[in-house]
């Protein structure tokens, strides 16, 4: 009897063992199987890449994602660009070029450009701490690719301190201008299609008497 009673609890202690041992292999496949399936997410979360292409139904690149780019097409043809740009290429269904987001390879310049048929339409830029806002006419027949049309509208800051805006017609001849100086003064100039100003805030004392 007391034999007995000694294998039941020999087999019960087994039991108990047997059980304790299987849980804990479970939770370590469990711990395991989340670590693989965190990485496997931490992984997705990063792509490392020199060059990405977004394409349309076709298959064609639409939006480009490179470091460098490359070249831009326009009107069907590849134009060198004049420096190393880093950033984003914007392609019509023929993969020209009509825009984009461009670094230079030294950082101190970034531009934000949308593209007549073969040259830009309008930019936002940063050149050192200098910041713009530009806008282009088309450019005229036979023009050269990348020859912008008049600019019709600017808005900047130099880095000396000075903002301005800036009004053109379509020949490109300035006509209104406002501009508040580095040291805070501002100025209004009107000019007609001669070129001769209209009028002007503060006067010029070279002009007073005419």
């Amino acid at each position: 009897m007391s034999a007995h009673k000694n294998d039941s609890k020999l087999f019960r202690r087994t039991i108990v063992i047997a059980a304790m041992t299987v849980g804990a292999i479970l939770a370590i496949g469990y711990a395991d199987a989340r670590d693989d399936a965190e990485t496997k997410t931490m992984a997705q979360d990063l792509i490392r890449a020199r060059r990405m292409e977004l394409v349309d139904d076709n298959g064609r690149p639409r939006v480009v994602i490179a470091a460098p780019l490359g070249n831009p097409v326009v009107q069907g043809k590849e134009f060198p660009r004049s420096a190393v740009v880093h950033g984003i290429q914007l392609l019509d269904p023929n993969g020209n070029e009509v825009g984009g987001l461009g670094m230079l390879d030294n950082g101190d310049a970034v531009m934000l450009c949308f593209d007549h048929q073969t040259a830009e339409a309008v930019c936002l830029t940063r050149f050192g701490a200098s910041v713009g806002l530009s806008a282009f006419d088309p450019a005229g027949p036979g023009s050269k690719v990348g020859v912008t049309g008049p600019q019709r509208f600017g808005l900047a800051t130099a880095a000396n301190g000075e903002s301005s805006f800036a009004m053109s017609d379509r020949q490109g001849r300035a006509r209104f201008m406002v501009s508040i100086g580095a040291n805070d003064e501002t100025r209004l100039i009107v000019s007609g299609a001669d070129g001769k100003t209209l009028f002007q805030v503060p006067e010029d004392p070279d002009r007073r008497g005419d």
